[in-house]
């Protein structure tokens, strides 16, 4: 699909859903001048060129936690979930979070997640101009999904559930708790 055909699709997805998005796309904006960095780690990483991998439409991103998408050498299609935080929350170095409730019930991650949509999550952090990563991890989707639905199934909750003020809310994960979660990792030394 070319990306004016995606930007079509997004236009009609907006239009049919009257999703207002105002913070959402500020937020993603932000979050996207990363992406080219993000690109070369995955593909260091699943050892393929940035050429075989574009970024998911918003329909993809919004219903099946995707922003990235790979072509493997195999043929195989790989959905990546990125997220980016700001240099301020780089003291929750060692956590990631994944939204679990929004104010105007939308899909959320959590619900994305236990659906089987993903198949990686790159969860990277700022460094203090904002310009560039200083930490990040990729971490296996299937995993985490086992790793949910498991507890849930024992009536545990190993994880900090967070609420915002802007009426979203946060499951925080400690990577070191989820067995075999976090397959890729950087971190900084001087941050």
């Amino acid at each position: 699909m070319s990306r004016e055909e995606r930007l079509e699709q997004d236009r009609d997805y907006y239009a049919q859903n009257r999703i207002k998005m105002t913070n959402w796309q500020a937020e993603k904006q932000w979050s996207d001048r990363f992406m080219a960095e993000i690109k070369q780690i995955i593909s260091e990483h699943f050892d393929i060129g940035v050429h075989r991998m574009f970024e998911a439409s918003i329909v993809e991103d919004l219903e099946r936690n995707t922003d990235l998408v790979v072509w493997h050498w195999n043929l195989k299609l790989i959905r990546i979930a990125c997220r980016v935080r700001r240099h301020k929350y780089l003291c929750y170095g060692d956590d990631f979070t994944i939204r679990s409730g929004h104010i105007h019930n939308v899909k959320t991650e959590n619900g994305k997640i236990r659906e089987g949509y993903g198949d990686y999550f790159f969860y990277g952090f700022a460094d203090e101009t904002e310009t560039k990563l200083c930490q990040w991890i990729l971490g296996d989707l299937k995993v985490l999904q086992q790793y949910i639905t498991q507890n849930l199934l024992e009536n545990r909750t190993p994880w900090r559930s967070k609420n915002n003020n802007d009426g979203t809310s946060f499951w925080v994960f400690r990577h070191q708790d989820v067995p075999n979660f976090v397959i890729a990792q950087h971190k900084n030394e001087t941050n």
